[in-house]
């Protein structure tokens, strides 16, 4: 199997994004992949890891540079400039025929691909080699020209040389009896056990293409029975304070369909009564303020309506300063 290019790399990277993109499996912000959608989407998805354990330190530090001390990547990529977004907006939309190598991998770290990064998935390539194939220099030996002279010099060492010419060889006679010159077993042996292992190699090959054309069959079976579940009952909308399930095909005008995450439907409320909220809820209530205007929510998240725009944990400022004095009020008998 031939190494995997880098062009390579990128286009299995594209792909992966378009195919989400087209069963729905992608946010907002990267169904619309603005410069400012794009940053906001590389704070959301590194805030949701960093709190996994999972931070791929190499990809966001070629792209983003070193976080000053004391903070982390989350801080820079909310300063970043959009400009720097750009090249990576046109890989996006195919604008650009030779990306950056940095651009390819902060996509597939964005889309979740893997393997990544290219490293990692040229190695996970060469494992998948054949072991009769890997480091065998004897095996290209006819390609590189330097089997035919290896058949001459055999040739030479046992005296014979196929130009001369057959009229010069002496007839023999009948009476001249000589002894028919016998194989010897060893090299018989020697013969069919190449032969032998030519044949399972050749198995084996077979074996693994048949192998990886059943797992990409069962692999795109499963991915056509996600879109089409996607299709029909895989998103949910925002209905006054909470979160309700739709067919994705559901074309009823002003409804915002979102991709369906169960737990965010379960989990994510607003909070419709304030004096509820109490010191306790400080760090795991979060809040959204707009005109002067506070609504509170169950947990952290973006703004149901401003998709754009992330919610913000309660501090013991605002509690203070919003929900006390109105606790204490309603407290007063």
């Amino acid at each position: 199997m031939p190494p995997l290019l880098f062009i390579d790399y990128t286009n299995l990277v594209v792909k992966a994004y378009e195919e989400k993109r087209d069963s729905n499996q992608l946010s907002q912000l990267l169904l619309h992949p603005t410069t400012s959608n794009i940053r906001q989407e590389c704070f959301n998805i590194y805030t949701e890891r960093i709190k996994k354990g999972e931070e791929e330190e190499n990809t966001l530090r070629a792209f983003f540079g070193v976080p000053p001390a004391g903070k982390n990547f989350a801080y820079i990529i909310e300063r970043h400039n959009l400009d720097k977004f750009r090249p990576l907006q046109s890989l996006i939309k195919k604008e650009i025929k030779n990306p950056a190598l940095v651009n390819v991998e902060l996509l597939a770290w964005l889309i979740d691909f893997s393997p990544r990064p290219l490293s990692q998935a040229q190695k996970i390539l060469r494992n998948t080699n054949e072991p009769s194939t890997l480091g065998n220099p004897a095996t290209d030996t006819t390609q590189n020209g330097t089997g035919s002279e290896e058949e001459e010099l055999k040739k030479k060492a046992k005296g014979g040389d196929e130009s001369e010419n057959p009229l010069d060889v002496p007839e023999q006679k009948p009476d001249d009896k000589k002894p028919i010159p016998q194989t010897p077993l060893g090299t018989v042996q020697k013969n069919e056990t190449e032969k032998n292992r030519s044949k399972r190699a050749v198995l084996l090959f077979l074996a693994f293409i048949i192998c990886a054309g059943g797992i990409y069959t069962i692999w795109q079976s499963k991915q056509d029975k996600l879109v089409m579940g996607n299709a029909n009952t895989g998103c949910m909308y925002w209905k006054d304070d909470h979160y309700e399930e739709i067919p994705c095909n559901d074309e009823r005008k002003g409804i915002f369909k979102l991709p369906m995450d169960t737990k965010q439907m379960k989990s994510f409320k607003r909070i419709v009564r304030e004096d509820t909220i109490t010191e306790k809820s400080i760090g795991k209530v979060h809040y959204f303020k707009n005109d002067n205007k506070i609504e509170y929510y169950t947990t952290d998240g973006h703004h149901p309506v401003y998709v754009t725009r992330a919610l913000k944990p309660l501090t013991s400022y605002m509690f203070e300063k919003h929900l006390l004095k109105q606790e204490t009020l309603i407290k007063v008998p």
